[in-house]
């Protein structure tokens, strides 16, 4: 196939900033959309393939992305969240009784709890029997109990075992005393009514990928969701920050960036997002700046901001404008659906 042969064209008229949980960005209202993290499923040079795209993101239980996510939370909306010491397991039976005790919510029984969160987890997927039963039980029920117990407050809590709570606080405090960050999450300008700065944003719109060759037509949508950005109407900056934990020191963050292709992000996300931006406040070209904002989760836990520099941003897009036309070609050509 020549990609060549296809061209994008984005509909800004369509896109909206909106404000949701990351439980309803992953479900079923946004599965169509096409985030970055999908488009790693359909790239070659990370091991993607079309079936891999189509059939969809799989769910990710992990102890980094669960520990991440809270790092995430604390730092970008403390007004919303705060830590619950608790006695979850670590690994794949932490998230198992996370889905045991969601699926008792439901209305589910104990036995088809387990049964459906071993399932979804894949921690013995169908090879649950009564001794691995026994062994889940005993070794979450104190967390359990903590969870069945619990007294629903204002805030949402995030439950932690007091080690992760221990090394949570370091990289908050990493964060907090790094100038360069908090200087990028809360600018310091003359005038603050001419600032938008904007935390846990979601970005979604249309675009319409048209094969040359044949004329046919295709809309796509897409979704990205955004750690922080701000906007300098006084100036016209437009600054986008994306909050990374490593478990390595942040001195080795470079490998990271391209194993996990974040060029490509960044550039997809200040994409969508200078558009945003160009219609809300009727602007044509804001200067772009765009950061990663890396703490590492291993002691001493120190944390970094990096610019993310034009070239790697048009990169990163040349990479994003490739992958969305392979995704239309296999929809057009392929026979494949989202």
């Amino acid at each position: 196939m020549d990609l060549n042969n296809y061209k994008i064209i984005p509909k800004p008229e369509t896109i909206r900033l909106l404000d949701i949980s990351d439980e309803e960005y992953f479900g079923k209202n946004y599965k169509k959309y096409i985030s970055n993290s999908k488009l790693s499923l359909i790239n070659p040079h990370q091991d993607g393939s079309a079936e891999k795209f189509f059939k969809g993101l799989e769910s990710l239980f992990s102890d980094s992305l669960y520990f991440g996510s809270a790092v995430h939370e604390m730092t970008l909306q403390p007004e919303e969240f705060y830590v619950q010491i608790c006695n979850r397991p670590t690994a794949k039976a932490g998230f198992m009784l996370d889905e045991i005790i969601y699926n008792r919510t439901k209305g589910q029984s104990i036995y088809d709890s387990i049964i459906n969160a071993s399932n979804k987890v894949d921690y013995y997927k169908g090879k649950m029997d009564s001794k691995k039963i026994r062994t889940i039980i005993e070794k979450g029920l104190k967390y359990y109990l903590e969870r069945l117990h619990y007294t629903k407050g204002d805030k949402i809590p995030i439950w932690l075992n007091t080690k992760d709570n221990i090394k949570l606080n370091e990289c908050l405090g990493s964060i907090s005393r790094n100038e360069n960050i908090t200087r990028l999450l809360n600018p310091d300008v003359f005038d603050q009514s001419s600032l938008l700065n904007l935390n846990e944003g979601t970005l979604v719109m249309d675009v319409d990928v048209v094969d040359l060759e044949t004329s046919q037509v295709l809309t796509l949508p897409l979704k990205a969701k955004l750690d922080n950005f701000t906007y300098d109407s006084d100036f016209q900056i437009l600054t986008l920050n994306d909050l990374k934990t490593t478990g390595k020191y942040t001195t080795e963050f470079s490998k990271s960036f391209e194993k996990y292709h974040y060029h490509r992000q960044m550039a997809m996300y200040i994409w969508m997002l200078k558009m945003y931006i160009q219609k809300e406040y009727n602007v044509s070209n804001p200067a772009l700046r765009a950061n990663m904002l890396v703490v590492s989760t291993v002691p001493n836990y120190s944390s970094l901001a990096i610019s993310v520099n034009t070239t790697q941003i048009q990169q990163g897009f040349q990479e994003f404008a490739a992958l969305v036309k392979l995704v239309a070609h296999y929809i057009m050509h392929e026979g494949y659906e989202l």
